[in-house]
């Protein structure tokens, strides 16, 4: 049960501070806002009102805090297998600072940006316009904020 709260914990951590990411740029007739998520699309940078709020899509979210529990799970679980090789105290520091930084990361993402939940992204439309929006997808090794 451990293992799973960690591993739950430290996705959460990871996908809230966008290290593997997709950044969709849209060609919109007036600004708008980026999209990010990888695997899925789980969020915007800004809105068109502020520039401290954004929009989080529920199925892009749940989908990659899935995707990502199911990764670092695996991981993980084969650390925990080869731990004997590797010094424990280590493994278990190393854990520990991961831990931490996935839960301060989590705490500062949703405690200053005012977050907005939708239950999808609607085809990049944000149901404003009736014809198809051209995006352009970039990955991140690290998402850069301006």
């Amino acid at each position: 049960m451990k293992k799973l709260i960690f591993s739950i914990i430290t996705a959460l951590g990871f996908i809230t501070d966008e290290y593997l990411t997709f950044e969709y740029v849209c060609d919109y007739p007036e600004r708008g806002p980026k999209f990010y998520g990888f695997p899925f699309v789980q969020e915007t940078d800004t809105t068109w009102v502020n520039s401290m709020s954004g929009d989080i899509y529920l199925f892009g979210f749940l989908g990659n805090l899935i995707f990502w529990t199911i990764i670092i799970g695996g991981i993980v679980l084969l650390v925990d297998k080869i731990k004997g090789k590797l010094p424990k105290k280590l493994i278990v520091v190393f854990g520990w600072l991961i831990f931490a930084w996935s839960l301060f990361i989590s705490f500062v993402n949703f405690g200053a940006v005012d977050w907005r939940l939708e239950f999808t992204h609607d085809n990049f439309k944000m149901n404003y316009y009736q014809s198809t929006i051209d995006c352009e997808r970039n990955f991140l090794l690290i998402k850069k904020y301006k």
